[in-house]
């Protein structure tokens, strides 16, 4: 990874928590720029990760990607 790659995250939560946790990632996205010179693009899902990924539903080819590709930071119970 150079200093020009983008670093990608995605996060799910609960509704309610929403925007608590996107100005924490926002928080996280400063520091990992200031730190490592990284862009930290940040991607927010609000319902369970198998709703997220049903087909049809807006985003779903995103979710799909990311459950296919990703590499779990943090796995509190998770459901997919």
């Amino acid at each position: 990874m150079s200093a020009t790659s983008d670093i990608d995250v995605a996060v799910i939560c609960s509704p309610k928590s929403a925007a608590e946790t996107e100005a924490a990632m926002e928080r996280v996205a400063e520091a990992v720029r200031g730190r490592f010179g990284n862009r930290l693009n940040v991607t927010i899902g609000t319902s369970s990760l198998k709703q997220l990924r049903r087909p049809g539903r807006k985003g779903s080819r995103l979710w799909n990607q990311i459950a296919d590709e990703s590499i779990p930071l943090l796995d509190q119970g998770v459901q997919t």
